[in-house]
């Protein structure tokens, strides 16, 4: 189990807290505001912003321009990714409230979604390989199912965007072209298909039609009104700040409709302070889910194939890394420089977040851009800018890889 894993770190962190508090949330502050500043700078004034939150509070900084608007404390962000972590707390609640059975079919769920919208069921659309496909495989990553999320149907999605607002029942017709990588249950493979199918399973627990996707209430696992989640309305409806993609040439990614972003699987709007308001109460305060069912969720495996591999430990809507770029290897819980949480990567935008055990902390950040390396070592830079100030000296190596090699 993950939290027992890591009991001395968290021992640990109540020295730390006191320290931290005592060092003074100012001095912190700054040297949380130099971070985003340097990494800002080595994306070309990317606009970022990040929260820190720990026992006694949290603290958000910001820095950098999107076009000509800075980049503030308020400004919301697309997290892509991270949406996963609260689609699976969904899963995982009514799973807990015997709502939905863990190790049932999908298709004991989709197939009257599938039929009413496409004329097809799962295993009709998908081939046999879906046939004994769990719930638990998708959350989980274990399904083997292919990713729509390639190059060609981004180019598409994103260049039509302005055109056509893309619908789940689309998006998982497109992900059935692609081929399996493996029989479910036999390798973890990260695929976004898997937590668009999840968003069909939940929808199949208020409603029987597709078409009502846009009516699924995500935030019944939000302590607060934010984060938002997009459906067919343009993102600057929640969206303050715009982002450059560079699957586009630069596109701007602001006033499309939200289809694109992969409803359950990419589609949250948020302030990195609600996002790292809800780790906290995750995986700190435990608020969110019981301890059998958080069990569940952070009980991680090693990726086996595609991206990931060698790096990365998937549980469900959950994943450990190592952040310091010399180490980063498949990940040890308790070692510094490794987290619990997830990242995001979507048209226009960077993010990650999660928890540091040893600080007993979370953190969050988002930029607008998804070109280049400026975010590879900023929440490396995080823990190692908290622990110079908590510890008095930093406790990870932020090397980048291309200068160690």
């Amino acid at each position: 189990f993950l939290f027992l894993r890591v009991a001395s770190a968290m021992a640990r962190a109540i020295a730390a807290g006191a320290v931290l508090a005592a060092a003074g949330r100012l001095e912190l502050g700054l040297a949380l505001k130099g971070v985003v500043d340097f990494q800002s700078k080595l994306g070309g004034g990317v606009a970022i912003q990040a929260t820190y939150q720990d026992a006694e509070g949290q603290i958000t900084v910001a820095a950098g321009k999107s076009g000509n608007q800075s980049a503030t404390a308020e400004d919301t962000f697309l997290f892509g990714s991270a949406t996963k972590t609260f689609t699976a707390t969904a899963i995982m609640r009514a799973y807990k409230a015997g709502k939905l059975d863990l190790n049932a079919t999908v298709s004991t769920y989709v197939d009257p979604l599938l039929m009413k919208g496409a004329n097809q069921t799962l295993v009709e659309m998908y081939g046999p390989n879906a046939t004994n496909m769990t719930v638990w495989h998708l959350v989980s990553m274990q399904s083997g199912i292919p990713d729509f999320d390639v190059t060609t149907f981004d180019t598409l999605m994103l260049t039509t965007a302005k055109t056509h607002s893309w619908t789940p029942l689309e998006i998982l017709q497109y992900g059935a072209k692609q081929p399996w990588i493996c029989m479910p249950g036999e390798c973890v493979y990260y695929s976004s298909t898997n937590f668009v199918m999840l968003g069909m399973v939940l929808l199949s627990l208020q409603s029987g039609d597709p078409a009502d996707w846009v009516q699924l209430d995500q935030h019944i696992v939000t302590p607060h009104s934010f984060p938002e989640f997009l459906d067919q309305e343009p993102a600057n409806k929640y969206l303050t700040i715009p982002g450059y993609s560079q699957d586009g040439n630069g596109t701007v990614i602001f006033d499309q409709p939200s289809g694109m972003h992969g409803w359950t699987c990419g589609n949250m709007v948020a302030n990195t302070r609600d996002v790292a308001q809800y780790m906290y109460a995750l995986l700190v305060e435990r608020s969110i889910l019981d301890e059998e069912t958080l069990r569940l969720m952070t009980e991680t495996r090693p990726i086996s194939i595609g991206w990931g591999t060698g790096t990365l430990e998937y549980g469900a809507g959950l994943f450990i890394q190592q952040v310091q770029p010399a180490k980063i290897t498949t990940p040890v819980m308790g070692e510094w420089g490794t987290t619990l949480g997830h990242g995001g990567d979507t048209f226009g935008f960077v993010s990650d977040q999660g928890w540091i055990p040893q600080l007993n902390a979370t953190w969050s950040y988002a930029g607008a851009s998804d070109t280049g390396h400026w975010s590879f070592t900023l929440t490396c830079n995080i823990i190692s800018a908290v622990t110079k100030v908590v510890l008095g000296n930093s406790t990870v190596d932020c090397t980048p890889r291309e200068i160690l090699v």
